[in-house]
């Protein structure tokens, strides 16, 4: 069968959802078509690290509600949907080179499955439109809680709905704005306000800081690791592997610390970042990116 998927059935919905034609192939299989956005930052490839991490996370949630309903995970497919989190995503890149020359549409796959009730995974990768060469995979792990949990445990608050953009069906959540970026001997620091808008969409009425918006954040301090670490050298990077975690949960209104710091590797620098909130680590990041000089 290929369905088109109802993501009314699911915990998320636009501006984060952001898939286009996502079609069901089989219980815990889904598809799903991908708009590249611009570039971001000196980021070079046409979709950044965390964007595609975001896309391929929704998808796998997708495909596990599908196994769930199917009755994959051993619960009754008649109970209201759960809520996903993602705990922790690893995503390899392919290198520039292997790229289209003008992506303007790639193709998300995933398959997904529980481990017991409480813990779903997805295996997801982005191909291109007209080919099965692989651009970006991931695996993903989540945390799935029951409505009642989830709604018991966050309180609601209003969001205001997300302006338009121009020429996208698919926009995804603002860039997230960063304050008092400072670098100083490979180390960089900067501040986040964590605003409703950066959390529409996930989770409707019950604003949490997604993951891959926090690495998001993360990402965009690596420009200023790159530009440092090679003393404005290299004009590009792009990410090779990333491996992002949360470890709770951080909520609108929140002042967010981020931090990380760069190290030279073989082929590249990998960068190790954290999100704090309230003295507390939120979600860390681990990214290792190649350099250019664009």
């Amino acid at each position: 069968m290929q369905d088109l998927f109802d993501s009314a059935r699911v915990c998320v919905s636009s501006p984060y959802y952001a898939l286009d034609d996502l079609r069901v192939l089989a219980p815990g299989y889904a598809e799903a078509l991908v708009p590249c956005r611009h570039r971001t930052g000196q980021q070079e490839l046409p979709i950044s690290a965390a964007d595609a991490g975001r896309r391929l996370a929704v998808l796998g949630l997708c495909a596990a509600e599908t196994a769930r309903v199917s009755g994959a995970s051993g619960a009754s497919g008649e109970e209201e949907a759960p809520y996903y989190l993602v705990r922790s995503l690893y995503a390899e890149y392919a290198p520039p080179s292997a790229w289209p020359e003008y992506a303007m549409t790639l193709v998300a796959e995933a398959g997904a499955g529980f481990h017991g009730y409480r813990h779903a995974f997805a295996d997801a990768r982005l191909t291109g439109e007209f080919s099965d060469d692989t651009y970006v995979s991931a695996r993903v792990e989540y945390d799935v809680l029951p409505a009642v949990l989830f709604e018991r445990m966050v309180p609601t608050q209003p969001i205001p709905a997300p302006a338009p953009v121009a020429g996208s069906r698919t926009p995804g959540p603002p860039s997230p704005a960063l304050a008092g970026v400072s670098y100083d001997n490979c180390r960089v620091s900067a501040g986040m306000l964590i605003t409703p808008e950066l959390c529409a969409g996930h989770f409707d009425g019950r604003p949490v800081l997604p993951l891959t918006v926090a690495a998001a954040g993360l990402t965009a301090l690596v420009d200023h690791v790159v530009d440092g670490m090679t003393g404005g050298y290299a004009q590009r990077w792009a990410p090779r592997a990333m491996s992002v975690r949360a470890d709770r949960m951080a909520g609108a209104g929140e002042w967010a610390v981020l931090g990380g710091i760069g190290e030279f590797r073989e082929h590249g620098i990998r960068f190790r970042g954290e999100v704090r909130v309230r003295g507390e680590v939120v979600s860390t990041l681990v990214l290792d990116v190649v350099v250019s000089d664009g």
